[in-house]
């Protein structure tokens, strides 16, 4: 099949890079319009310049329609559907479509009527693009190893473009009114941008100072700052809490689970010799694999996603055990699940001369010494990475 005639896998690494280019234009385009619609920066001399990376961010939008969207692989009724007749038609029916095809309106014709000469403005439905930079969110945060940090920088590029916003408004209101008019509105000293930025950035965050409004216009400006700032500040404090809290529930429930177990220990009299091996042992448990339990973060998932797991991180560990070598993948898959990973302290003694043994115990990391008991206690055997002890 030709490239054309190929369905495109949506978690596929060509298909987010494709997508942190459409929403880097779109990103291109949010914040363009606003600035070139306020401020003076687009001239005769650098008109050219604007018209070609407008253009060029218009033949992505139209490429990720017509190239990209039509071929999406989605999933209906638990099947992967890569027809890419039926991939077409699905995407024609969905309200994605509308918005992209609302981000193509072609206003730009108006750009024949004169008085509308490449206007900026012409160009705000490209806005309708925001689903794409939505999803490039989505789909980097299910890939991202560090999918907190990126919730944190999604955020302030939300406040920053608020505030972008807000700079290009107050440009407006002052050119409305006058530039230097009186104190509130900007005085024509320095680069326009940073002291309007500047300004906006001081009524977002309700820092005092700011220089009384003058008449009504002014006021209700400074209402609206005040309430939408008011309230976007409120909501990026409760999402960053919320994100430092996820990136910290682990470990957080191992502390208390810490605590608790010390709790009992005390409780209970336990002696400060068998306490501080209880926290060693917590301690141990965290750096090693930080978690107490594996299998607790695999109970949620279906049997056949935890067979896979078991496979992914128990495999070499069962190949390595002569015992196995030449059993069935059936009998080594059912023997997967039953595996379950058990730490020690260094020091730790895991069973005694005639115990009895009710378990089998396989070595994955680390050395296990054998040692004879009595006064000599002589070292009889080392047991390495594959080495097994105990009953079936």
């Amino acid at each position: 099949k030709s490239w054309f005639s190929r369905s495109i896998d949506c978690h596929s690494n060509e298909y987010l890079l494709w997508l942190s280019l459409v929403a880097l234009c779109f990103a291109y385009n949010a914040v363009v319009i606003p600035l070139r619609s306020s401020f003076v920066v687009q001239k005769s001399s650098n008109l050219s310049y604007w018209i070609l990376f407008d253009y060029v961010c218009d033949l992505l939008y139209l490429m990720d329609i017509v190239l990209v969207k039509t071929r999406l692989q989605t999933v209906q009724n638990g099947i992967r559907i890569t027809d890419v007749g039926i991939l077409r038609k699905y995407y024609l029916k969905r309200w994605v479509f509308l918005t992209d095809l609302f981000s193509l309106l072609p206003l730009d014709l108006l750009y024949l009527y004169p008085p509308l000469r490449f206007k900026p403005i012409l160009r705000l439905p490209r806005l309708f693009k925001f689903p794409s930079f939505w999803e490039l969110f989505e789909r980097a945060d299910s890939a991202c190893e560090n999918p907190f940090a990126l919730r944190i920088c999604k955020l302030y590029s939300y406040v920053l473009y608020m505030i972008h916003c807000n700079a290009c408004i107050y440009y407006l209101l002052s050119c409305w009114i006058g530039i230097g008019s009186n104190v509130f509105l900007y005085d024509g000293c320095g680069n326009p941008y940073l002291r309007c930025f500047y300004f906006a950035t001081k009524l977002g965050i309700s820092v005092g100072n700011n220089p009384d409004p003058t008449n009504v216009i002014e006021c209700l400006y400074m209402i609206c700052c005040w309430m939408v700032g008011t309230f976007a500040f409120a909501m990026l404090l409760g999402q960053i809490y919320d994100i430092v809290s996820m990136a910290n529930r682990t470990r957080v429930e191992f502390k208390h689970a810490m605590d608790s177990a010390v709790q009992a220990c005390k409780q209970f009299g336990v002696p400060d010799e068998l306490q501080d091996k209880v926290r060693q042992w917590f301690t141990y448990a965290w750096k090693e694999q930080r978690a107490l339990s594996e299998s607790d973060a695999l109970c949620k998932l279906p049997i056949n996603l935890q067979v896979d797991m078991a496979i992914s991180v128990n495999y070499e560990t069962l190949r390595k055990v002569e015992l196995f070598r030449d059993c069935e993948k059936g009998l080594l898959r059912d023997l997967m699940l039953k595996l379950k990973s058990v730490i020690y302290l260094p020091g730790d003694y895991i069973c005694r001369k005639n115990e009895i043994s009710l378990e089998m115990y396989i070595v994955n990391k680390g050395t296990l010494l054998v040692l004879a008991g009595g006064e000599r206690n002589e070292l009889l055997s080392v047991l390495g990475a594959g080495s097994v002890f105990g009953e079936i």
